[in-house]
């Protein structure tokens, strides 16, 4: 699977589940490759943030390193920056 795509997925994943998130406009937020996680953190709830994780896992069939999903909302991690942890953990 090419970066773009993982990207692509990640993002459409997100928007639905900011979409779904009580009090949650999904249009006051566009969701890029460039996109902060910790931003897309605070928008969600934290079972919406287990979720998405959850579905990552299982999409890829990997496993995320639980410091680093421990530590998003203090982090510079961008939503590419997790597709190429994807990517890495799928070759």
């Amino acid at each position: 699977m090419i970066k773009q795509g993982v990207t692509q997925q990640i993002i459409q994943i997100i928007e639905q589940k900011i979409s779904s998130s009580s009090g949650s406009s999904f249009t006051d937020v566009t969701i890029t490759a460039d996109t902060l996680l910790r931003d897309v953190w605070l928008r969600l709830e934290s079972i919406q943030v287990v979720e998405f994780v959850v579905e990552l896992e299982t999409s890829y069939e990997i496993a995320l390193p639980d410091e680093l999903l421990g530590q998003i909302d203090r982090s510079s991690m961008k939503v590419s920056d997790l597709a190429a942890i994807i990517e890495g953990e799928e070759g």
